[in-house]
């Protein structure tokens, strides 16, 4: 550290330093004090007072705020040339909100100290006008601040509003899947009632699609928001497509290498004549679980990473192949891993077409060769 030094040019266009003449700014450069600090050192520590305002000459200081989770404190800015900071708590001798260090290169900061400065001849005025100066800076950022802090209050109740939207549409879903579920369990057990039919199917589908639906219109919900998009689709439709071919010549050879008789199982009137309902109904399963269920549960609850992503696709698909119990357990563990995969799936892109597509295909292939 040393006892004089001089402004660098660009520092003369500090907001600090506004109305000031040129003979002024080399009064404060007079009264400033040169200080060098090495890559990481302390300048300014929050909570204690500022000798002065100081100006940043070279190399760059990060402002420090404490963290809210008691860590170690955050970077919230970094100060280069010409930019100054501790004025406030120089001119009221309150203490400093912040801390500030020197970032990862050397640092040279000019310190005003305003004892030299009232010192020089027409001293006490240009500290008047550096008064002014700091109230309209920190006016400013004050002004930015509440701007700021408002912004992100509405954005945080619109966040709030949404997540409670999601949670109506989750346990929406959920107590329709839970009937579902029940009704199911006593119709299977009931003489009369074939719940193996594709009539019982599409009641059972309709009753969860049309209040979910209902509801959706209700709380004025995007189709997006049920992965019912335009976003991701070419990269999505490619990638699934391509899924669906590998499965299926993978499959056709080991069938045909067990000697499975897939000459015989293989029809396309079976496609004709039930593929176009069972593609919408595949694609209404696909809305219910994925679009409905997963999407809320990740607007519901933390989604920052994939395992807690994961978790709600597993909780997910546990719920869509208990609704199959009907079938038999076999059938609910085939469900569940197949839901499974295409719930992972469906996290990559957040488009439903690629899930659809690969239901659609897998299943009528699944049913035409008789394993479902």
């Amino acid at each position: 550290m040393s006892d004089s030094g001089a402004l660098q040019p660009d520092l003369s266009s500090s907001p600090l330093l506004t109305g000031l003449d040129s003979a002024q700014i080399e009064a404060v450069r007079a009264a400033c004090l040169t200080r060098d600090y090495a890559a990481g050192d302390l300048i300014l520590a929050a909570g204690s007072v500022s000798n002065g305002v100081q100006f940043v000459e070279r190399g760059a200081a990060e402002v420090l705020v404490a963290s809210a989770e008691g860590g170690p404190p955050v970077p919230v800015a970094t100060l280069g040339p010409g930019q100054a900071y501790g004025e406030l708590s120089a001119l009221t001798g309150g203490p400093a909100i912040s801390s500030v260090r020197a970032a990862e290169t050397p640092t040279r900061v000019q310190m005003l100290a305003f004892g030299r400065l009232e010192a020089t001849p027409g001293g006490h005025a240009i500290s008047n006008t550096l008064l002014h100066n700091v109230i309209r800076v920190n006016q400013q950022r004050l002004s930015s601040v509440n701007t700021s802090y408002a912004r992100q209050l509405e954005e945080t109740q619109q966040l709030l509003a949404l997540r409670t939207s999601s949670a109506r549409f989750f346990i929406l879903a959920l107590t329709l899947m839970s009937i579902t579920l029940l009704t199911n369990h006593f119709l299977a057990q009931s003489p009369g009632i074939d719940v193996y039919s594709r009539t019982f199917c599409w009641a059972m589908l309709i009753t969860l699609v049309l209040p979910t639906l209902v509801l959706a219109r209700h709380e004025h919900f995007p189709l997006e928001a049920f992965g019912i998009t335009k976003r991701n689709l070419g990269p999505d439709l490619f990638w699934s497509a391509a899924i669906v071919v590998g499965v299926l010549l993978v499959a056709v050879v080991v069938l045909w290498a067990v000697g499975y008789p897939l000459a015989e199982r293989v029809s396309l009137k079976y496609i004709v004549e039930y593929g176009p309902s069972y593609a919408l109904h595949s694609a209404l399963q696909e809305f219910m679980g994925r679009g409905v269920l997963l999407g809320m549960m990740l607007r519901v609850f933390e989604s920052r990473t994939w395992q807690q992503r994961q978790f709600s696709n597993v909780a997910v698909s546990m719920m869509f192949a208990l609704v199959h119990i009907h079938f038999g357990l076999a059938s609910v563990a085939m469900v569940g891993v197949f839901s499974l995969l295409l719930g992972s799936y469906y996290l990559i892109y957040r488009n439903l077409a690629g899930p659809i597509l690969i239901h659609v295909m897998l299943g009528l292939a699944a049913f035409m060769l008789g394993f479902i």
